[in-house]
């Protein structure tokens, strides 16, 4: 992996040895600032003042790993999706079928310029919710989708 993001840990928490070998191994550790009064945002913040970087907007991490990948996978190159955003009868948007896997093509089928839930996807596509997340990830990396207030998402 590029790096790991800490999104909410305790002092004790799984994810600090997580983030601990991570950074052991090179890897950008991420974390989201908390509350000083929650103890479930205590170890991000413990991470933070220890030099991890502060998330606090979607496009900056996704910029940071962009950068990341760049430094710790050189030969790798990031192919951007060519979409073309011409509409077909029913009103849908078409994918080029050599850039997009079909688990994505099936997920952007269910998703249009207004928000839609998480929860709902889930339900819609009948996927996971790890491999909604993963799918997600991935298609929001590509700048194909926003996600949104409210663990919600919409296309580009």
């Amino acid at each position: 992996s590029i790096g790991v993001i800490v999104v909410e840990a305790t002092r004790k928490s799984g994810s600090l040895t997580t983030a601990l070998h991570a950074a052991e191994q090179g890897r950008e550790v991420y974390a989201v600032p908390g509350s000083i009064r929650h103890s479930s945002s205590a170890g991000c913040n413990q991470l933070i003042a220890e030099g991890a970087h502060i998330v606090f907007e979607s496009e900056g991490l996704l910029e940071s790993l962009r950068q990341a990948a760049k430094l710790h996978f050189p030969d790798f190159q990031i192919q951007p999706y060519a979409l073309s955003r011409a509409a077909s009868e029913t009103g849908s948007e078409r994918y080029p079928a050599k850039n997009i896997k079909s688990s994505e093509r099936r997920l952007l089928s269910l998703m249009g310029p207004e928000p839609i839930g998480f929860d709902q996807l889930v339900t819609l596509s009948g996927l996971t919710s790890s491999e909604l997340s993963s799918i997600l990830s991935s298609l929001e990396i590509a700048g194909i989708i926003h996600a949104l207030a409210g663990n919600t998402y919409s296309l580009a």
